[in-house]
């Protein structure tokens, strides 16, 4: 079950977004219009990537550029400076800001 953290202005439009949980447990967060209907996912799942508490990989690249620069500007996020390369794109490590993980 995804619990919705927060809003951001994507491009005129209200997005929200949500954590859910990969399978191995590390948080997802996935943008929604506010009537519901998908926008996409912020995250990306990188097998074998350690991640601290917190925190998640981003996906910088493709249709998901224009929801980064927002939400990284947003009061939700910090961007902890690392960086994770697969293949020829390369995903962020940010973490939530405290208090905003759901349980």
């Amino acid at each position: 079950m995804a619990v919705k953290i927060g809003s951001i202005n994507v491009s005129g439009e209200r997005v929200d977004l949500l954590v859910a949980r990969y399978g191995d447990g590390s948080p997802a967060v996935v943008a929604q219009m506010s009537d519901g209907e998908p926008y996409g996912k912020l995250s990306v799942f990188v097998a074998g990537l350690t991640l601290g508490s917190g925190e998640f990989a981003v996906k910088t690249w493709s249709e998901n550029v224009s929801l980064v620069v927002v939400a990284r500007k947003s009061a939700l996020f910090v961007d902890t400076g690392r960086r994770h390369r697969i293949n020829s794109v390369t995903a962020e490590v940010w973490r939530f800001r405290d208090g905003l993980l759901p349980a």
